[in-house]
Parts: structure tokens; C-alpha cells; sequence
């Protein structure tokens, strides 16, 4: 199993459970066979689509784009058991299984919380790396107040925001 590079460690990880699953004599007898998939960012949909004309389950991947293909997943039966999602669509969607679950209706502050009270005189002088993927955005009525935030940097895919 080879990976074009982005996301290679999960290939190599479900390539090393393969090889060690048929190692044990595979599942009920039954050699495990893994193919690797390029989304190229952008084709999550194309490849979700050439996926559900052989394969019966898809593991250990993940799609930057994954809304994109959670439609064509469910539409052919495809279990998915995902290294990570994006979407609120594949995070919740049917058949799905998660080691670690991504929870799209809210965001875990606990680090926040530690970290003010660790180093109370660091509150001013922090800042928050999020995404702009459609699961972490967040609808503001108006932005925050110039004060809160000095200065303030948006890309495609991240932004950055300094309290």
C-alpha cells in the first residue's frame, strides 16, 4: 500500500494492520486485501464513487473534502470506519465508526480553561488556530470588537486569530 504523501501515515498504519491480520492467518481464513485511494484534496466524491464498485467498507481514511462523498457512501451500504472527519455530514453520518468521535455541535475548551488558570498573565497574549471547514464554522452576528482582537488573518482553509 503506497500514499501520495498527505495522510501517508495513516496508509502505512492500516497497510501494518493488514499485513499483521494476515500474518494471523487473516479474518476467518480470509486474506484482507487494502487499496489506497488519492482524493487530491478536491475528489472525495470520484473516488467514493470508484470505492463503492468493489470495496464493502472504507477504514482508516480521511477526506478533506468528505461531505462531499458521505452521499455516495451511504447510497451504496459502505461502512466507514474513519481516521478523522471534517464534515458534520460523515461525523454523524450512518454506518460510520470512530475511535476517537469528532463532535460538531460544540468545541472542547477544557485547554482554554487550564491554560488561564495556569498563566492568568498570558490571557492577552494567545492565539487560536481554527478552520474555515464547514463542521468549525460559526455564524457571528458582527465581528468581534477591534480591541478583543488586534489583528486578524484569513486564508482559504485556516484563519488565524490572535486574542
Amino acid at each position: 500500500m503506497k500514499s501520495p504523501g498527505l495522510n501517508k501515515e495513516m496508509s502505512d498504519a492500516v497497510g501494518a494492520l493488514i499485513s499483521w491480520c494476515n500474518d494471523q492467518g487473516g479474518i476467518n481464513g480470509r486474506k484482507v486485501v487494502g487499496t489506497d485511494y488519492d482524493a487530491a484534496m478536491t475528489q472525495a466524491n470520484s473516488v467514493m464513487q470508484e470505492a463503492c464498485g468493489s470495496q464493502f467498507m472504507m477504514v482508516g481514511y480521511g477526506f478533506a473534502m468528505d461531505q462531499t462523498a458521505e452521499q455516495t457512501r451511504v447510497a451504496c451500504n459502505m461502512v466507514a470506519v474513519p481516521g478523522f472527519t471534517i464534515s458534520a455530514d460523515a461525523t454523524n453520518g450512518p454506518m460510520t465508526y470512530q475511535g476517537v468521535p469528532t463532535p460538531v455541535g460544540y468545541a472542547n475548551a477544557a485547554a482554554w480553561f487550564q491554560m488561564a488558570e495556569l498563566h492568568p498573565d498570558l490571557l492577552g497574549d494567545f492565539a487560536v488556530v481554527n478552520s474555515t471547514a464547514p463542521s468549525a464554522l460559526r455564524r457571528r452576528s458582527s465581528p468581534p470588537p477591534p480591541s478583543r482582537v488586534p489583528w486578524q488573518r484569513q486564508q482559504a482553509s485556516h484563519s488565524w486569530i490572535a486574542a
